[in-house]
Protein backbone atom coordinates (compact mmCIF):
# COMPACT_ATOMS: atom_id res chain seq x y z
CA UNK A 1 0.00 0.00 0.00
CA UNK A 2 2.83 2.24 0.00
CA UNK A 3 2.42 5.19 -2.51
CA UNK A 4 5.97 3.37 -4.00
CA UNK A 5 4.21 0.59 -4.74
CA UNK A 6 1.09 2.15 -7.03
CA UNK A 7 0.53 3.02 -10.19
CA UNK A 8 1.57 6.33 -10.55
CA UNK A 9 -0.64 7.29 -13.37
CA UNK A 10 -3.84 6.11 -11.92
CA UNK A 11 -3.80 8.64 -9.10
CA UNK A 12 -6.87 8.63 -7.25
CA UNK A 13 -8.71 8.11 -10.80
CA UNK A 14 -11.96 5.66 -10.81
CA UNK A 15 -12.94 3.06 -13.76
CA UNK A 16 -14.87 5.95 -15.33
CA UNK A 17 -11.89 8.33 -15.43
CA UNK A 18 -13.51 10.30 -12.41
CA UNK A 19 -11.72 11.16 -9.10
CA UNK A 20 -12.86 9.79 -6.04
CA UNK A 21 -11.54 11.00 -2.66
CA UNK A 22 -12.50 9.48 1.35
CA UNK A 23 -15.30 6.28 1.63
CA UNK A 24 -18.53 6.96 2.51
CA UNK A 25 -18.76 3.15 4.09
CA UNK A 26 -15.22 3.08 5.94
CA UNK A 27 -12.69 5.92 7.72
CA UNK A 28 -10.50 5.05 4.35
CA UNK A 29 -9.12 8.60 3.49
CA UNK A 30 -8.96 8.25 -0.12
CA UNK A 31 -9.22 6.16 -2.98
CA UNK A 32 -6.11 3.94 -4.52
CA UNK A 33 -7.28 2.26 -7.05
CA UNK A 34 -5.90 -1.09 -8.66
CA UNK A 35 -5.01 -1.79 -12.42
CA UNK A 36 -8.07 -3.40 -14.07
CA UNK A 37 -9.17 -4.61 -17.46
CA UNK A 38 -12.87 -5.54 -18.42
CA UNK A 39 -11.88 -8.92 -17.43
CA UNK A 40 -11.37 -7.91 -13.66
CA UNK A 41 -14.51 -6.68 -12.16
CA UNK A 42 -13.16 -7.70 -9.18
CA UNK A 43 -10.98 -5.00 -8.99
CA UNK A 44 -13.23 -2.16 -9.27
CA UNK A 45 -12.67 -1.59 -5.28
CA UNK A 46 -9.96 0.44 -3.81
CA UNK A 47 -6.86 -0.73 -3.17
CA UNK A 48 -6.22 1.04 0.51
CA UNK A 49 -9.71 -0.20 2.05
CA UNK A 50 -11.50 -3.37 -0.39
CA UNK A 51 -14.55 -0.61 -1.22
CA UNK A 52 -15.92 -0.44 -4.57
CA UNK A 53 -15.00 2.93 -5.92
CA UNK A 54 -18.97 4.57 -6.15
CA UNK A 55 -18.82 3.86 -2.30
CA UNK A 56 -16.07 6.93 -2.41
CA UNK A 57 -16.69 10.59 -2.85
CA UNK A 58 -17.15 11.50 -6.22
CA UNK A 59 -14.69 14.57 -6.54
CA UNK A 60 -16.86 17.40 -8.04
CA UNK A 61 -13.98 18.98 -10.88
CA UNK A 62 -16.53 20.87 -12.58
CA UNK A 63 -17.90 22.75 -9.56
CA UNK A 64 -14.30 23.06 -8.01
CA UNK A 65 -12.73 24.58 -11.05
CA UNK A 66 -15.74 27.18 -11.03
CA UNK A 67 -15.15 28.49 -8.06
CA UNK A 68 -11.35 28.73 -8.84
CA UNK A 69 -12.59 30.93 -11.74
CA UNK A 70 -15.27 32.93 -9.38
CA UNK A 71 -12.39 33.82 -7.07
CA UNK A 72 -9.95 34.82 -9.83
CA UNK A 73 -12.62 37.56 -11.00
CA UNK A 74 -13.16 39.10 -7.87
CA UNK A 75 -9.25 39.07 -7.15
CA UNK A 76 -8.56 40.15 -10.56
CA UNK A 77 -11.54 42.58 -11.06
CA UNK A 78 -12.01 41.12 -13.92
CA UNK A 79 -15.76 39.63 -15.45
CA UNK A 80 -14.35 36.97 -16.98
CA UNK A 81 -11.86 34.39 -16.88
CA UNK A 82 -10.72 31.83 -19.63
CA UNK A 83 -12.28 28.91 -17.73
CA UNK A 84 -9.09 26.33 -16.40
CA UNK A 85 -8.95 23.03 -17.80
CA UNK A 86 -9.85 19.55 -16.44
CA UNK A 87 -6.34 19.21 -15.47
CA UNK A 88 -6.06 22.10 -13.44
CA UNK A 89 -7.23 20.45 -10.69
CA UNK A 90 -3.68 19.79 -9.65
CA UNK A 91 -2.71 23.13 -9.92
CA UNK A 92 -1.81 25.19 -7.37
CA UNK A 93 -2.83 28.62 -7.32
CA UNK A 94 0.32 30.40 -8.45
CA UNK A 95 -0.50 28.44 -11.79
CA UNK A 96 -4.07 29.50 -11.87
CA UNK A 97 -3.12 32.56 -11.96
CA UNK A 98 -0.94 32.09 -14.57
CA UNK A 99 -3.64 30.77 -16.66
CA UNK A 100 -5.69 33.45 -16.01
CA UNK A 101 -3.47 36.25 -16.51
CA UNK A 102 -2.30 35.22 -19.86
CA UNK A 103 -5.67 34.11 -20.89
CA UNK A 104 -5.03 30.60 -21.04
CA UNK A 105 -2.18 31.18 -23.76
CA UNK A 106 0.00 29.66 -20.75
CA UNK A 107 -0.21 26.18 -19.61
CA UNK A 108 1.96 26.13 -16.42
CA UNK A 109 2.36 22.29 -16.44
CA UNK A 110 3.46 21.86 -20.23
CA UNK A 111 7.40 22.99 -20.86
CA UNK A 112 8.18 24.43 -23.97
CA UNK A 113 11.37 23.75 -26.29
CA UNK A 114 11.18 20.54 -24.83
Amino acid sequence: LSPGGRDADLGNLDPMNRPRANCESCPCPGFVPLRWSLNSADKLCCRRCGCRYTEHTLVEVDAILQAREERACVSLRRSSVTPLPPDALEWDARECTLWFCTDGAFHPRKAFGA
